[in-house]
Formats: structure tokens, C-alpha cells, sequence
């Protein structure tokens, strides 16, 4: 992660950990949905309690597309704002953090 925003990759880092924490204490004998919704929970909290919650309509973006695992905005100028669903994450969950946030 790039060392820049040092203080947004250390949250990255906590919820990646906090998802990886639930997915191990339910075991291997729970299915892929019952530990996703787990580790929504767990981050569900961890956003609250951070205060992490970003209102979109205080942002001058546009709404472009929305495939199964995430909705893409454009500034009108050079940046894409990808949101990713978490549901659709995988194991990778550093990428999933990393490429979530925001692509220019």
C-alpha cells in the first residue's frame, strides 16, 4: 500500500483483519455465505464506530454503471470512484481494501 496515505491504509488494514478474524473463527465448515455475512457485520461495526460512512450526495459525481459486485461514478473530469460490494470479495482481501477506495 502506498505510503502516502498512511493513515487510510491503516483502516484498510484493520478491516481487512477484521474480515480475515471472522471468516477464521466460523471454521471451514461454514458456507461462503454465512461468514460473509459475519464479516459485514463486524465491519458494519467497525465503520460506525469510526465514523467511516461517506455520503455521495455531498460529492460533485455522477452514477455511470452498476455490475454484480460494485457501482462506478465519474467526476466529469479524470477520476473514477469504484464501490465495491463486499459480498462479491474474495480471499484477497488486501486487493479487495486497496482497489475498493479509488481509482484515478
Amino acid at each position: 500500500m502506498d505510503r502516502a496515505y498512511s493513515s487510510i491504509n491503516n483502516l484498510l488494514e484493520q478491516a481487512a483483519c477484521i474480515a480475515r478474524r471472522s471468516k477464521e473463527a466460523t471454521g471451514e465448515i461454514e458456507p461462503t455465505e454465512s461468514y460473509k455475512r459475519g464479516q459485514i457485520k463486524e465491519l458494519i461495526k467497525f465503520a460506525n464506530n469510526k465514523n467511516l460512512w461517506i455520503d455521495l450526495s455531498h460529492f460533485n459525481i455522477t452514477y455511470m454503471d452498476k455490475g454484480g459486485e460494485n457501482e462506478v461514478f465519474h467526476d466529469g473530469k479524470a477520476s473514477v470512484f469504484k464501490l465495491n460490494n463486499f459480498e462479491y470479495a474474495g480471499d484477497d482481501l488486501e486487493n479487495f481494501f486497496r482497489w475498493g477506495f479509488i481509482l484515478h
